[in-house]
């Protein structure tokens, strides 16, 4: 399924999934848990592999998930 994106001007739409050849530059799982649209108008999806940020108006990801860091989250899964 992954992310859909809606043109209301011209009723067009845009697809986001998870591009397994280039993972950290796509949406990191395509099972969206939760949806969060923060101030700057960056949208954080949760999922089943972690969370994706994504930037509508540069249509880019960047994306965290466990990686053992200290720093890191600490479950792929994100419900809220």
């Amino acid at each position: 399924m992954g992310l859909q994106k809606l043109n209301m001007h011209d009723h067009t739409h845009k697809g986001y999934t998870k591009d397994y050849n280039n993972i950290q530059a796509s949406l990191i799982n395509n099972a969206l848990t939760k949806i969060y649209e923060d101030k700057q108008g960056d949208l954080w999806l949760g999922t089943f592999g972690g969370i994706s940020v994504f930037n509508p108006l540069t249509e880019e990801f960047k994306n965290y998930f466990p990686n053992g860091d200290s720093n890191s989250i600490i479950n792929p899964w994100v419900f809220s």
